[in-house]
């Protein structure tokens, strides 16, 4: 069930954590130094409009959490192969995840990153201050400043919900329609290729990459770059 979450999908829930954190790291490092390469001169300068010290105190603060966080689910993992016997049927008794009777305890790292990166996200993409325009108001704006603002926030109600709707849908047509139509087109099954061993949780399979020396091979190349250009069309499509 969708709460009670074996072998594939416990793992894919560490190993999804540890790339989200790398992601992060990787595109807050290249943020901080470009902008101190561009307005190093002028970081301790409070000028509005512009990234300034507590923009860069605050990516560089992301940054450090993502690198702890990326680590420590990292450290803390627990992975698992789910047996090939397994890979159609659930009935035996080897195909039962020991872990599903300390869920909690094998997934409390990587629940804890995610809540973190929810509110992390949520504090740094909040607006705390008004945007910066150049000009002044006319008197009109000047007098009902302040004003209005019930009915601001359902108009940004409606927007959000808006969007909520339209990203749920789309995520929904996703899940419903193009993932079903690549189930069990991967390298591991399809090209028996053993890349990412227990990471993944896929039951090993033989294929024209088994063996260490097929991985130059054409039948190995033509079979990877057949099902990564699958997987390349569908999430082009999404």
């Amino acid at each position: 069930t969708f709460l009670a979450p074996k072998w594939l999908r416990i793992n894919f829930l560490q190993y999804v954590a540890v790339m989200d954190a790398a992601t992060w790291t990787l595109i807050e490092a290249v943020l901080i130094l470009y902008v101190a390469w561009q307005r190093w001169p002028s970081l301790g300068y409070r000028s509005p409009g512009i990234p300034g010290l507590r923009f860069m105190l605050t990516h560089l603060l992301n940054m450090c959490f993502s690198v702890t966080g990326g680590l420590w689910v990292f450290a803390e993992r627990d992975f698992l192969r789910k047996p090939w016997e397994c890979a159609e049927s659930d009935v035996l008794d080897v195909c039962q995840d020991p872990r599903a009777d300390r869920l909690a305890d094998v997934l409390k790292v990587a629940v804890s990153y995610w809540l973190f990166r929810v509110v992390i996200f949520i504090l740094m993409n909040g607006k705390v201050e008004p945007i910066f325009l150049y000009g002044t108001p006319d008197s009109a704006r000047r007098r009902d400043s302040g004003r209005g603002w019930s009915a601001n926030l359902v108009r940004d109600l409606r927007v959000n919900f808006a969007w909520v709707a339209m990203l749920g849908t789309c995520i929904l047509a996703e899940v419903c329609l193009l993932l079903p139509t690549i189930k069990g087109l991967d390298w591991s099954t399809t090209c028996g290729l053993d890349f990412f061993g227990d990471t993944s949780g896929l039951p090993a399979s033989t294929g024209v990459c088994s063996e260490p020396t097929q991985g130059a091979s054409f039948q190995c190349l033509t079979c990877l770059s057949s099902v990564g250009t699958g997987w390349l069309l569908v999430l082009i499509s999404s």
